[in-house]
């Protein structure tokens, strides 16, 4: 009997690791070269075995697609801003169009989940700004994040995410590279009556008492001579938002 006739029906609890990697029917299904990481994938404490009590060729093909996919949001600039304006489900369908499973959008400024196999933030970026400039017919920067980006983002945060409640906000700047040392060391030095700012890996975190008209730091000689790259913005709440999504993990 192979693989899949030995495994049918059986309860998870006894679905031993040897049987997985033993069974030669698997390798042809997922490779040979990825058995062993996907078994440990399966078999993963509240993994996908103890959700799949029943296992077959499909069924095995379907959470070998769920191990490759990688969850991702991508922050796109500029969308619903002037003439620049689409509806949510049409965004949904122009990311599904594009080969992206599970999307999702959060709010209404271009802020997009969804599940890939593409494995680098990189490659999602460069899908997504070619399908936008498709359909929609003019350019979107777009940076992308995984989940684990992400909670780094929200606990790296300089400024206390509480503040958010007070009479400050806290906005993070999304760039494709790493924020340089000189930059770094730069923000720290610009500061006003109304601005702070840090940084980390590829995000600068501005926080801004009052509103944000109230600010004029981005006019200032020292934030023009940063040069800063192409990036986006996103108040903190946004970035709460997406972390504690509950599709988002």
């Amino acid at each position: 009997m192979g693989l899949f006739g030995r495994l049918l029906f059986v309860p998870t609890h006894s679905i031993r690791r040897e049987a997985l990697v033993s069974g030669a029917d698997l390798g042809t299904l997922v490779g040979v070269g990825d058995v062993a990481s996907f078994v440990r994938y399966l078999l993963l404490d509240r993994g996908p075995l103890h959700s799949a009590p029943i296992l077959n060729e499909k069924s095995i093909k379907e959470l070998h697609r769920s191990y490759l996919m990688g969850r991702y949001v991508a922050f796109l600039a500029g969308i619903n801003v002037g003439r620049r304006r689409i509806k949510m489900d049409d965004l949904k369908a122009v990311f599904e169009g594009m080969g992206f499973s599970d999307v999702e959008t959060i709010l209404a400024s271009g802020n997009v989940l969804f599940s890939s196999t593409l494995r680098t933030s990189g490659a999602c970026e460069s899908r997504i700004e070619k399908g936008l400039a498709e359909s929609l017919g003019y350019n979107v920067n777009t940076y992308v994040r995984s989940p684990d980006e992400m909670r780094q983002v929200l606990e790296g945060s300089p400024f206390p995410v509480d503040e958010e409640k007070s009479d400050s906000s806290i906005h993070v700047l999304f760039f494709r590279e790493p924020v340089s040392a000189n930059v770094a060391k730069a923000l720290r030095g610009i500061h006003s009556e109304v601005d702070r700012f840090g940084s980390r890996d590829r995000e600068i975190y501005w926080n801004v008492k009052g509103r944000m008209s109230d600010s004029k730091i981005w006019e200032s000689p020292e934030m023009k001579s940063l040069k800063l790259p192409s990036n986006t913005a996103r108040n903190m709440n946004t970035v709460v938002k997406v972390v504690r999504h509950r599709s988002f993990a």
